[in-house]
């Protein structure tokens, strides 16, 4: 009865988590993103980029868009494979008229499936500890909340931006291994049937998974199963091929070329220093920086949890999750050497792996059971020097990146006290871990400690600059602008500030094309305006805009264009830089937070 009582009571306590996490999500879903590129990495432009195929659909009833004899298709270039989110997006843009909130919403779904998969592997991992004897239910309790609050994983679920959706599939995949202690042959199918979808219908720099797949199914017992991983594998990608050449006539295997290329950087010349930095980014990303317990945990974890297990005759009770977090790792690694990812936003990829090896890290270390004298010592002696090698690694970092580090929070952290600040915090977390090894009234309540001054921070930042300090540029520009006449909206923004009207028609989003390495489009965006728009208004009867931020390029188009004029302007948007960053002053003098909305011809009304 105490059982049932007991798994009644956590079934209602992750209820009400998934019901907080809807709530705060929901909750100025359309306000602008807080920080900017300055640490969050992300910038409202990109949120219609990556929605160029359903916002296609939603303009055009078509994936490509011709234009004097040639087709824009949004499915090359970037958009190789038809992305699952692109037809989310366009069901939530018929259905809101609020077509920011159309874009993001799906984004809060995907969010809210990643955060009930990590609770559902957590509480499984908890039930393990306490079968053998290791409770501190504290631990439990703040690692399920800790999503919750942590700030990158909350704008990753309230952006347009296909980290995200990768990051379900990737859970997806290690919750069926945590939960599986074999992997049958129908299993071991489905495994491939979603690996390989993840890749060719999510994101194509998900290569990784399939590869974390068969690393885990090539051990024992689930070897027998590899023939049919590979089948499904196989049945997705030849129904990838047969829709891509149906839909979008394109060649197939250019195409892939195209986009491989152009995300393999320097690959061909890497020295050994190249890969150890690669690597050593992976510890950089948006969700470690800001949390530097968390990074300390995670740190001791992937490095010093292989220790505890020497001579230790009874096993991790989370053994199985520890080796599947340490493949996880590796294939997403192995990945980052050969293709930028953009890590420092990307590498979120790595969130749910991180919170399950501090997890086990934290209830290991707490447990009397699993640190034998010998293993005790060291381990000791392991962190200590992990953790002297962490500082000097956090401290070059500082330097390198400068006042355009992504550590930078707020105005009160200027480059100098916010480099003292995280090597301060890193060299207290290691320190205190370090000492409450052998001490086990001091275990017990100094990591819970540690971690919830980190999740109060975070959600500091959340609560401050998201819900009481909030604002709505974007979202109020895309309104105004949607108030003009009909028309074409042309040029890099035409896409993202034209999301509330269905009357007007985005065209010639500039940096696809450059992507897609169109004949004479290798030209810098200025020229590629200018040539594009020549040809543009010479074909179109009808009214055609351009949005552009800051002055030079407004006078520059209206130097040009002789009947061009400026119907909008809005000298107040907020988008590019962070709101507390030391840089605005010089960004607001420069006119980088001026949007104008330019018709670049005389035409007023539609002309059918």
């Amino acid at each position: 009865m105490a059982a049932d009582s007991k798994v009644r009571y956590n079934f209602y306590f992750k209820l009400i988590l998934i019901t907080v996490f809807f709530i705060t999500r929901l909750i100025n879903l359309d306000a602008d993103v807080p920080f900017g590129w300055g640490f969050a990495r992300y910038q409202h432009f990109d949120e219609a980029f990556y929605s160029i195929p359903a916002l296609h659909l939603f303009h055009y009833d078509t994936w490509a868009v011709e234009y004097f004899g040639l087709k824009f298709n949004a499915a090359g270039g970037w958009y190789l494979s038809i992305p699952v989110w692109n037809y989310l997006h366009l069901i939530f843009l018929e259905i809101f008229e609020n077509k920011l909130i159309a874009i993001r919403f799906p984004a809060v779904l995907a969010g809210a499936g990643i955060y009930i998969l990590y609770l559902n592997i957590l509480s499984r991992l908890n039930n393990d500890f306490e079968k053998s004897g290791n409770t501190a239910p504290i631990l439990y309790i703040l690692f399920a909340v800790y999503p919750l609050c942590d700030i990158t994983f909350y704008l990753s679920n309230t952006i347009n931006e296909p980290t995200i959706y990768r990051l379900l599939f990737a859970s997806w995949l290690f919750y069926i291994f945590v939960g599986s202690s074999v992997i049958s042959k129908k299993k071991a199918f489905w495994v491939g049937v979603l690996a390989a979808f993840s890749v060719v219908f999510v994101y194509l720099y998900n290569l990784f998974l399939p590869l974390f797949a068969f690393l885990v199914l090539l051990q024992k017992p689930h070897r027998h199963a590899l023939l049919y991983f590979f089948s499904g594998g196989v049945v997705v990608v030849l129904i990838w091929v047969g829709l891509y050449e149906w839909l979008h006539n394109v060649s197939l295997l250019q195409a892939i070329v195209t986009l491989v290329g152009s995300g393999v950087t320097g690959t061909n010349n890497l020295s050994l220093i190249d890969i150890v930095i690669r690597i050593a980014l992976l510890f950089s990303t948006n969700f470690l920086s800001v949390s530097p317990a968390l990074l300390v945990f995670f740190f001791f974890g992937l490095l010093g949890l292989p220790i505890l297990t020497i001579d230790v005759k009874q096993e991790l009770p989370a053994n199985k999750a520890l080796t599947l977090c340490w493949i996880f790792i590796i294939s997403y690694i192995l990945q980052n050497i050969f293709i930028s990812d953009f890590i420092f936003r990307k590498g979120l990829i790595i969130y749910l792996p991180v919170l399950i090896l501090s997890y086990i890290f934290l209830k290991t270390i707490i447990s009397n059971s699993a640190l034998k004298r010998r293993n005790g010592v060291l381990f000791s002696i392991m962190m200590l020097v992990l953790s002297f090698g962490l500082l000097i690694y956090v401290f070059l970092l500082a330097k390198m990146l400068g006042s355009h580090g992504f550590y930078q929070i707020s105005n009160w952290f200027d480059i100098s006290r916010n480099s003292y600040f995280i090597i301060g915090s890193v060299f207290i977390v290691s320190v205190l871990a370090l000492v409450t090894l052998q001490k086990i009234t001091l275990k017990r309540w100094v990591a819970p400690l540690i971690l919830t001054i980190t999740i109060f921070f975070n959600a500091h930042l959340i609560v401050i600059h998201k819900f009481i300090n909030s604002r709505h540029s974007f979202y109020e520009t895309i309104a105004d602008i949607g108030n003009l006449t009909s028309g074409y909206f042309i040029g890099n923004f035409s896409y993202a500030f034209t999301l509330g009207n269905k009357q007007h028609k985005p065209f010639l989003y500039l940096y696809t094309l450059k992507m897609m390495k169109v004949p004479h489009w290798n030209l810098s965006v200025n020229d590629i305006n200018v040539l594009v728009f020549d040809k543009f208004i010479a074909n179109v009867q009808e009214p055609i805009y351009t949005v552009v931020e800051g002055g030079e390029e407004r006078d520059r188009l209206l130097r040009h264009y002789s009947n061009a004029k400026v119907v909008y302007s809005n000298l107040k948007y907020r988008g590019v830089q962070t709101y507390y960053d030391y840089r605005v002053s010089k960004l607001l003098k420069s006119g980088h937070n001026e949007i104008y909305v330019i018709q670049l011809n005389q035409y007023s009304i539609s002309k059918s």
